[in-house]
């Protein structure tokens, strides 16, 4: 009977060892998605053009990081729009994910009453463990035929109006839509967000984003329960070290 007990232990014993060799290695580990784009399009303008359309989209980022990017001479698309040179950026890395998205040059729907027009577009988005924020550059702004003041307050609104006053468009400057679940940190940021409002006096509808840039990570998990309790790999090793001991003395206690 006690060799058998014995035998029993000691597979108990080489178990434990191989459970503790055996703990994953990437419990713990950070995760990390991002994005970045220069133009995204859905829009119709009554008579003019309809186009639904990404331009320069680099990611999105595989969970373990890394970084993309990529350089245009321009994001041109006819009827619509035209640029300058574009680039958008996203990567992973060291516990912080980045994106940028920058635009030079904008010119949109130039014949019409609500052309927009900017000098350099840029948006940039952050995410690291606990939160997540991002921000806009934008100069030389002009919708509508008025100078805009960028103030730099996320979600900044101006509208452009028929001869009517009724609203025809809204451009929000620095659109922020932060999502927090859990630990899950994540940001997109679109430097602008141009919407026509349709109705009797648009001159369509849809929306164009210039410069959007997403951000998001997810701190490794610490431990599964709460303060002092082991994590599994710490815990594996416990068992592994008391049946080890186990055996020992029952070896000895034989002897």
């Amino acid at each position: 009977m006690m060799i058998n007990v014995f035998r029993g232990l000691v597979g108990l014993a080489v178990a434990s060892v191989l459970v503790c060799s055996h703990t994953p290695a990437a419990f713990g580990q950070t995760t990390y998605s991002g994005d970045a784009y220069d133009v995204g399009a859905a829009i119709d303008v009554t008579a003019v053009v309809s186009v639904t359309a990404t331009v320069n989209n680099v990611g999105p980022l595989p969970p373990t990081g890394g970084s993309s990017s990529s350089t245009l001479v321009n994001a041109n698309l006819t009827g619509l729009l035209t640029t300058g040179i574009v680039t958008a950026s996203t990567s992973g890395a060291g516990g912080i994910a980045q994106s940028v998205a920058t635009v030079d040059n904008l010119s949109i729907l130039p014949l019409s009453t609500i052309a927009l027009t900017a000098s350099v577009v840029t948006a940039n988005s952050e995410a690291i463990s606990g939160s997540a924020f991002g921000s806009s550059t934008i100069t030389g702004l002009v919708f509508a035929g008025n100078a805009i003041t960028v103030t730099g307050a996320p979600n900044q609104i101006v509208f452009a109006t028929d001869i009517l006053g009724q609203n025809i468009a809204e451009l929000i400057i620095n659109q922020q839509i932060p999502v927090t679940i859990g630990t899950d940190n994540q940001i997109t940021v679109n430097a602008l967000d141009l919407e026509l409002l349709g109705g009797a006096g648009s001159i369509g509808s849809g929306d164009v984003i210039i410069s959007s840039a997403e951000s998001n990570l997810t701190p490794g998990v610490s431990g599964s329960g709460g303060a002092g309790t082991p994590e599994p790999s710490t815990f594996a090793y416990v068992v592994c070290l008391g049946v080890a001991s186990t055996v020992v003395l029952r070896r000895r206690r034989r002897a």
